[in-house]
């Protein structure tokens, strides 16, 4: 979730691994579609370029057709949550050439 004062085109950047092996994920802004693309099992950085961000308050989300439990796959963990991936960081910055 996050706030823009003015309706502008952005570039959405991330730093992710996909927990045991390479991963597709799905991204969507506001609820709508973006992109789907493949993540891989080792820390990369990938850029998306979104549609136009309206004023006010927009959402990303980051829709993953795998996940499992640790406690299912390390016999010490007591974590029930399913997980996809470990992102590093999630940064939005003003796509170049854009108005």
């Amino acid at each position: 979730l996050f706030n823009v004062k003015k309706e502008r085109k952005m570039t959405l950047i991330f730093e992710t691994a996909g927990l045991d092996q390479e991963k597709n994920v799905a991204i969507y802004l506001n609820r709508q579609y973006v992109e789907k693309i493949k993540i891989s099992s080792e820390k990369n950085i990938y850029e998306i370029d979104l549609p136009t961000l309206k004023r006010g308050l927009n959402t990303i989300h980051f829709i993953f057709d795998q996940s499992f439990k640790p406690k299912e796959v390390l016999s010490d963990s007591l974590d029930e949550r399913d997980l996809s991936a470990m992102f590093y960081s999630i940064v939005l910055k003003d796509k170049v050439g854009a108005n």
